[in-house]
């Protein structure tokens, strides 16, 4: 049964979170160059794509005591991710605020001395 949980809690996040990156990825093989999100999707696809192969022959052949799936590796590499970009937009969107408060303290007028 863990098996059946991880798939439907992976699946949400790997078609939707996770196709941004498919769609970044796609574009950016088809302008001839690999980005991160190509790993990503890569990555992220395998492992989904592979934990459902092996949760269905598992199924048909009735072996499940004897599934190795990777769904959550899935959904959390996805996850860690797009955790990491919203920081990185956050502490970004902080550091220009400062800068612009500090080009504020600068005088208007200085003496050479």
């Amino acid at each position: 049964w863990e098996a059946i949980i991880l798939f439907v809690l992976a699946t949400p996040v790997q078609f939707g979170p996770g196709q941004r990156f498919v769609r970044s990825a796609y574009m950016s093989i088809r302008h001839g160059a690999a980005s991160m999100d190509v790993l990503i999707a890569l990555g992220s696809s395998v492992a989904y794509f592979y934990s459902l192969f092996s949760l269905l022959m598992a199924v048909v052949c009735g072996d499940w005591w004897d599934c190795t799936v990777f769904f959550d590796t899935s959904a959390m590499l996805i996850t860690v991710v797009l955790l990491g970009r919203m920081m990185e937009h956050s502490s970004k969107g902080r550091t220009s605020e400062a800068l612009t408060k500090l080009m504020t303290l600068q005088p208007k007028m200085a003496e050479v001395v």
